[in-house]
């Protein structure tokens, strides 16, 4: 399916391509269920990989 809005819309329809009533609820739970197992997938997958902060010594001044 599209996102929980479509399913919502095909639920009101009577066509082939219609969703039964019933079954609504847990289309819209397993399309945010996927959502959010997405996001943390991606979120894991572009998270910064071995980045440590470095501090450098500024130079001496010179006297």
């Amino acid at each position: 399916m599209a996102n929980p809005a479509v399913t919502l819309a095909r639920s009101f329809t009577d066509t082939f391509s219609g969703i039964a009533p019933a079954h609504a609820p847990a289309f819209i739970a397993a399309q945010i269920l996927g959502a959010l197992v997405a996001t943390a997938f991606f979120a894991w997958l572009l998270a910064p990989v071995g980045v440590t902060q470095t501090t450098t010594k500024s130079p001496e001044p010179a006297e």
